[in-house]
């Protein structure tokens, strides 16, 4: 999907890797789950219509 600028500046904070080298996506509010790579930025609109509106 496409985000808007203020959700482009969250994931850009979320995907910056730390100092281990690790990124912190699952902690990302715009994460719909946090054991799987799905977020708002990863699914197309008609998914997340679908699947994932009522969660948010």
């Amino acid at each position: 999907m496409k985000l808007t600028s203020e959700e482009m500046d969250i994931c850009r904070q979320y995907s910056k890797r730390d100092k281990e080298g690790r990124v912190h996506c699952f902690e990302c509010p715009l994460a719909f789950d946090s054991a799987f790579p799905i977020c708002k930025k990863t699914v197309s609109k008609k998914e997340y219509l679908e699947e994932y509106s009522d969660r948010k």
